[in-house]
């Protein structure tokens, strides 16, 4: 049975806003304006606006607790460290059918922005679901009546219910006509999976584009397998395909979701929303010295600390002789992890892919990927960033 979270109480006269596609994340079922297009998480369902600054985020299952305390230790939680300017007071909006809390902040985070946000929580079926529109004050007013509009249209299933099935999306004519790993950097806030609380740092978006039509969203482990059809219901949003409609670029995903982007070309890159997606290459002259992985994904599938609760710092060193040594982990398919762990061995590039046999005899391909230039070089391994420290 679903049953709607539609507000009137705080509603504001949503009405009239830009033509919306469907959306669905786990057991919630909303409605994107046009534009609106869904972030590289993986923890949680996170989307923005053409412009960027702004991010909603959507968190199922989040608890038991009832929907006054879930919002209460989000915030305390989230927040740690900032300087609450407006923390405003939680109010009780619950109907019929939802526990439902509300709250605006207005906070000054660890690098001095303003940044204001709204949380909403709403507990069924003793599993709580958190909504936070979030972004810096400078940009958060001109999307706010967009951003209230998709938690609006909010309703929730019940919990027990599936997530969006996996659907094979049907081919196109026409459809095609982009080839490669393509990637943007942006700043945004975002919740990071590692420590659970607010961060505002470098974030990555990757698209992966098959010329005839398939496209894969995200960084994937490796590019010499059937990237765009290796989803499965849980990463349905991940797979789709793509179609090229003049200036439009409009992508179908396996959980039913559709985005309509704007689409100019620059040379070999492209610019989606206004977003320069630059073409990562592979090969070429062999990495040299240390590289260490930071986690611009924000997938949190390393731990920060082993089980001594020592940090880990991983890494990666290519040395001169085709030799490799990487560190905090003994390998990217295992992933026994340690502080003290350290794994060695040869490796070998061919285009996309990285060959490493390790002194233990075992060995294993990963992607391989040149982040286009920037400030050191920065490199795609086995689905994650390393970077020049």
């Amino acid at each position: 049975m679903r049953r709607g979270l539609r507000l009137a109480a705080w509603a504001l006269a949503l009405a009239g806003t830009a033509a919306a596609e469907p959306a669905a994340y786990d057991y919630a079922r909303f409605e994107l304006p046009a534009g609106w297009v869904r972030n590289d998480e993986t923890r949680f369902a996170s989307y923005s606006p053409p412009g960027g600054g702004v991010t909603l985020s959507i968190f199922t299952r989040f608890g038991d607790d009832d929907a006054e305390d879930t919002l209460e230790d989000f915030i305390e939680r989230a927040e740690k460290g900032e300087t609450v300017l407006d923390g405003g007071k939680a109010e009780d909006i619950s109907n019929d059918d939802f526990d439902v809390y509300r709250q605006e902040r207005r906070v000054r985070d660890a690098d001095g922005r303003i940044v204001r946000r709204f949380y909403l929580a709403a507990d069924k079926d003793d599993r709580a679901t958190l909504v936070v529109i979030e972004g810096d004050e400078a940009n958060y007013g001109g999307v706010e009546r967009e951003a209230r509009g998709i938690v609006s249209s909010l309703t929730l299933q019940d919990a027990s219910e599936p997530a969006p099935e996996m659907r094979e999306v049907e081919e196109r004519a026409g459809e095609g006509g982009l080839d490669g790993f393509y990637v943007a950097a942006a700043k945004r806030g975002f919740l990071d999976v590692a420590t659970m609380r607010w961060a505002y740092g470098e974030r990555l978006e990757a698209l992966y584009f098959d010329p005839l039509g398939a496209v894969y969203r995200g960084a994937p482990a490796r590019f010499d397998i059937d990237v765009v059809h290796s989803c499965a219901a849980a990463t349905a949003w991940r797979c789709g395909r793509y179609l090229i409609e003049g200036s439009t670029l409009v992508l179908r995903w396996a959980d039913g979701t559709v985005e309509r982007r704007a689409l100019t070309r620059e040379g070999d890159a492209i610019r989606l929303n206004d977003r320069l997606f630059s073409l990562a290459s592979g090969g070429g002259a062999s990495p040299a010295g240390a590289f260490a992985m930071v986690d611009l994904f924000n997938a949190g599938d390393w731990p920060a600390k082993d089980a001594d609760r020592e940090p880990i710092a991983y890494s990666i060193r290519f040395l001169d002789d085709g030799q490799f040594q990487l560190r905090g982990v003994d390998g990217f398919r295992s992933q026994r992890v340690s502080a003290r762990t350290v794994a060695a061995g040869r490796f070998k590039i061919d285009g996309h892919s990285l060959t490493l046999v390790y002194a233990s005899g075992a060995s294993e391909v990963v992607g391989f990927a040149r982040f286009p230039s920037g400030d050191g070089e920065r490199f795609l391994i086995g689905g994650k960033a390393f970077v020049q420290p």
